[in-house]
């Protein structure tokens, strides 16, 4: 709860600053993580030379095949190396913070955190063609039967994303 707070303040401080500055545009893409295939929407803007993203994401392996809702955010920060003539190239950071609800009723969810580190690419002038990848780790909180107590265990994590963007 206190990272949905932080991200969603961040957005407001941030899209407040971005005001004045570059173009803002909104996403749709689908992004092969090692926990499941995620389909997301994202906000898109720009303050000074930094790129950011917020969205809300769900899990579409787990949400619409096996009936267990898998919703999510995620924000993005990245700094453009290369952004001429339609083309667009950026090392960024990623962070992912999912719930899985394992059985009907529980109130201890599985919480899932990811941290990346990659690049974006995108191509295209008013409508983009998304590409981005990146490497991390991904740290899974959940909730021991016999235990009664949250336990973790860290991964390695990995993300393949693809989608379309309309800068307006």
């Amino acid at each position: 709860m206190k990272l949905f707070l932080s991200l969603l303040l961040s957005f407001l401080i941030f899209s407040s600053i971005a005001q004045e500055n570059q173009a803002k545009s909104f996403s749709v893409s689908l992004d092969v993580r090692k926990i499941d295939y995620f389909l997301a929407i994202d906000y898109h803007f720009g303050v000074q030379k930094l790129n950011f993203a917020f969205g809300l994401e769900t899990g579409i392996v787990k949400t619409f095949f096996q009936q267990r809702f898998f919703p999510g955010i995620h924000a993005q920060i990245n700094y453009p190396l290369l952004n001429k003539n339609h083309f667009f190239l950026a090392p960024a950071f990623d962070l992912n913070y999912n719930l899985l609800s394992v059985q009907k009723g529980s109130r201890h969810p599985h919480v899932f955190q990811e941290y990346r580190l990659g690049y974006q690419l995108n191509c295209g002038n008013k409508l983009k063609l998304i590409h981005s990848a990146g490497v991390g780790l991904i740290s899974e909180h959940f909730y021991g039967a016999y235990s009664q107590k949250y336990r973790s265990a860290i991964g390695f994590a990995y993300s393949v994303k693809i989608g379309c963007l309309y800068a307006f």
